[in-house]
């Protein structure tokens, strides 16, 4: 061993014994009334400290941070407004979803039309139909402007009085929200999925209508079973957590593809010669290899489904597929028209049970 070999293994040595020593091991209890060596001057990081290369140089120096208090008291009182506010609804749309801006009202608001095809959440109340309400400006104005004066203990940001938004520009976001009096199309989308799509001649479900749409508006290549789909799918569906399921049954088209995905739920296939009906219907609520056998309903409303054992989240047509695995048959790409129909068939089975999404299983 060279001596820059020596030199780095004792080095290496001593610090496993400082380590051992700070943990309380053997090495502790033979010195118990040392401690680890420390260099206990200066600072151990770059001073004056700046920001990592590509982070956001913003000044926010007046605002609180872990180490100062800075930030301004909440207003005692809301702004009275007399007259009636003039605003800009159209306006008011694109600063509702303007990501520039402290990450736009979108990123906790479900807000109808707004924002297009920026992703809404729904941590914060769906503001899609506040047009109802017959809340009055001020109280529209003084939420946005600093919803502290409201609630104390809200979350909101204050969006007024912290600089993100100037007056003119809240006058046209209430005079947007004012418009907002319809529920928002996409948020219980998920739970009528899927459907027949006459333009594919099979039926479509989310993952695969997520591949074709980003393909076709932004040119997004999100084939399933990606990462990039399932984040989407899952997200899609949680957003109408708590929806009843409810799929097409009675048209003609829907009707025959229920029908095509029951046979195939009966189809004997693979070495081992077993159907979906075999663990799923004959033998259901029994035990299998330390698994358990659930009946078809229940078996659908909580895909896509986070696997523990895997580490990865399924959908549905990857749970499918990989049951033809399981008894040693070939498995189908996941778009095949064939898991279209059992996925709609299984999907009828579940009706009215309600979408929570992501789950959980082993």
């Amino acid at each position: 061993m060279t001596r820059g070999g020596i030199l780095a293994g004792t080095a290496a040595i001593a610090l496993l014994a400082g380590a051992v020593v700070l943990a309380g091991g053997p090495i502790a209890s033979a010195q118990s009334k040392k401690e680890a060596p420390l260099d206990l001057k200066g600072d151990a990081s770059e001073r004056p400290w700046k920001r990592y290369a590509g982070w956001p140089t913003r000044d926010e120096s007046k605002y609180n941070t872990l180490g100062n208090l800075a930030t301004p008291p909440a207003p005692t009182g809301s702004r009275k407004i007399t007259a009636a506010l003039s605003g800009d609804a159209k306006k008011g749309a694109e600063l509702v979803a303007d990501r520039n801006r402290g990450g736009s009202c979108l990123a906790c608001h479900v807000m109808g039309p707004a924002g297009g095809a920026n992703l809404p959440g729904n941590v914060a109340p769906d503001l899609s139909e506040i047009g109802n309400a017959g809340r009055e400006d001020e109280w529209l104005f003084n939420y946005i402007y600093d919803g502290r004066v409201y609630n104390p203990d809200t979350v909101m940001p204050p969006w007024g009085s912290h600089g993100f938004f100037n007056d003119q520009e809240i006058n046209d976001m209430v005079a947007f929200l004012k418009t907002l009096k319809s529920p928002a199309a996409f948020k219980t989308w998920a739970a009528s999925m899927p459907k027949w799509e006459p333009r594919l001649n099979k039926v479509l479900g989310v993952e695969e209508f997520v591949t074709r749409h980003a393909k076709a508006t932004t040119g997004a290549n999100w084939l399933m079973e990606t990462d990039d789909n399932l984040a989407m799918s899952v997200y899609l569906r949680f957003l109408a957590n708590g929806t009843p399921i409810k799929v097409d049954t009675d048209s003609a088209e829907a009707k025959a593809a229920i029908e095509r995905g029951k046979q195939l739920s009966q189809r004997k296939v693979g070495q081992l010669n077993m159907a979906c009906t075999d663990c799923h219907g004959k033998v259901a609520n029994h035990w299998i290899r330390g698994q358990w056998l659930g009946e078809p309903k229940g078996q659908y409303d909580h895909f896509p489904t986070w696997r523990t054992s895997l580490l990865k989240v399924w959908d549905i047509r990857q749970r499918f597929q990989w049951c033809q695995v399981n008894i040693r048959a070939d498995e189908l790409p996941p778009d095949a028209k064939e898991y279209g129909d059992l996925e709609l068939y299984l999907a009828s089975q579940n009706e009215g049970l309600n979408l929570s999404v992501p789950g959980i299983r082993h």
